[in-house]
């Protein structure tokens, strides 16, 4: 990619927040009519037949709290270019990131038993994630490490070209199961659910027909959940959460100066499950088989590979050709 063209896109990355022309709706107060699906968990009214169960306000607790990730600026070169700049073209490894760290943050959190999103450990937790994606080649899911897998480098030849979200699943997915730190497995499933013997975050693409939206609210009801990456044409985003048809969402496209800190909690949207696009990734973690059936039976996916059969040879049955496989 050429030094011009590069700094092309990182002037160009100055002027995005004023220009940009994009007419998101800000999520709205939640309707007393259906529950909310938000990561996993259900809430509900407030009412005296909820006493015991996640509430309303839960789930607003739960959405300031998510990890936000959105363009950067002003960090150093990616790859063999002159890009300090995703503005305008990063928006499907930023929705990644944020689908993978936040699944990563619940994680910890059951494994601590936390559920005081003010506790230190929490906190922690979410310190921790965040290092995962600061902008530096040092962190193991940076923008720097993303574009320079080679599944990155196959879908992106001009070096800014539009990522589709299940490109960026499996670059993502490989780093960090080749992580010796991993907490847990993280698999891209393209034809197949394998069996998890521990515990798997498994992200499956998906082509999502408009016959098939009722696929979308039910895989956002499970618990397994970690939301999905969707997209409103072909700007991604990350969806967190829904109630009936509409999905609660965080979008990447907002530039920031790079650095250690500064992930912010701008404004949630919401959007109709109609206007979603229709290539998405979704993530469900995973701890035991049964669960991993579940997703099969939903998606239906095996447990092992299909293995297209391959042509070998013909021979004659009383006159008429028969091949072989």
């Amino acid at each position: 990619m050429s030094m011009l063209r590069c700094i092309g896109y990182n002037i160009g990355s100055y002027f995005y927040n004023s220009v940009s022309s994009k007419r998101l709706i800000k999520l709205q107060p939640f309707t007393q009519k259906n529950v909310v699906h938000i990561l996993g968990n259900c809430y509900y009214p407030e009412t005296n037949e909820n006493l015991n169960h996640l509430t309303f306000n839960d789930a607003n607790i739960k959405i300031h709290d998510l990890i936000v990730a959105t363009y950067r600026q002003k960090y150093s070169y990616l790859g063999n270019t002159y890009l300090s700049s995703d503005a305008g073209w990063g928006c499907a490894i930023r929705a990644t990131q944020m689908m993978i760290v936040n699944a990563l943050v619940i994680f910890k959190d059951q494994m601590q038993q936390i559920v005081d999103y003010n506790s230190f450990e929490h906190q922690q937790n979410k310190s921790q994630a965040k290092e995962l994606i600061y902008d530096r080649i040092s962190s193991l899911l940076s923008i720097h490490n993303i574009y320079i897998q080679q599944v990155i480098k196959t879908h992106n030849p001009k070096g800014t070209n539009f990522l589709p979200p299940s490109v960026c699943c499996i670059a993502i997915s490989s780093l960090l199961q080749e992580w010796d730190k991993k907490p847990f497995n993280c698999i891209t499933c393209l034809n197949h659910i394998p069996s998890c013997s521990c515990p798997t975050l498994y992200l499956i693409p998906r082509i999502i027909t408009f016959t098939e939206h009722q696929l979308i609210l039910d895989s956002l009801a499970l618990s397994q959940s970690r939301g999905f990456v969707g997209g409103i044409g072909e700007s991604a985003i990350f969806v967190f959460g829904c109630q009936g048809t509409t999905l609660f969402f965080l979008d990447p496209h907002y530039v920031q100066n790079a650095g250690d800190f500064g992930y912010f909690n701008p404004p949630t949207y919401q959007i109709d499950i109609s206007l979603i696009s229709s290539s998405v990734v979704f993530a469900f973690m995973c701890y035991e088989e049964n669960e991993c059936e579940q997703l099969r039976t939903i998606f239906g996916m095996g447990k092992v590979p299909i293995v297209a059969r391959e042509f070998t040879s013909t021979k004659e049955i009383d006159g008429v050709e028969v091949l072989d496989f």
